[in-house]
């Protein structure tokens, strides 16, 4: 059922973890390791997941979003970020929400590197365009505080 899994990202092990969420209730339960990142790929930062419930990660100091099947751990899809090493998250937009949008950032890079081609692109924000692919986004949901 949609909405039941809730995941947290752990960027110090590198790991997400699911959860299952009960949404009438807001308790969560059953706490396991859905994906395990190499430390290597970079560091798993912020996340978005699609209507396939697959999760897609932004790995800092990876150059990349990693697409994970989060009930195997299995690695989907890299979609590679030219020019920005440290990708920070992503969401999806757009009226058909086939739109992926990722945020990168320069803090922390020396001026000089921002110049250079691995880094020119270093706080900037990427649209990647996965219309006709099949994968969305889910519709936001809205809590009363």
């Amino acid at each position: 059922k949609k909405g039941d899994q809730m995941y947290y990202i752990d960027t110090v092990t590198s790991q997400v973890e699911a959860f299952d969420f009960d949404g009438a209730t807001g308790n969560i339960s059953n706490r396991r390791k859905a994906v395990s990142i190499p430390t290597s790929d970079g560091y798993p930062d912020g996340m978005t997941i699609a209507s396939d419930d697959s999760i897609f990660v932004a790995m800092w100091g990876g150059s990349a979003v990693r697409r994970f099947n989060p009930v195997s751990g299995e690695l989907l899809n890299v979609y590679k970020i030219p020019g920005a090493s440290q990708v920070t998250s992503c969401a999806f937009g757009g009226p058909a929400l086939d739109q992926l949008f990722i945020t990168t950032a320069s803090c922390g890079i020396a001026p000089e590197k921002l110049e250079m081609d691995e880094e020119k692109n270093a706080g900037h924000l990427f649209r990647l365009d996965l219309a006709g692919t099949g994968i969305v986004g889910l519709p936001a949901n809205v809590y009363k505080l």
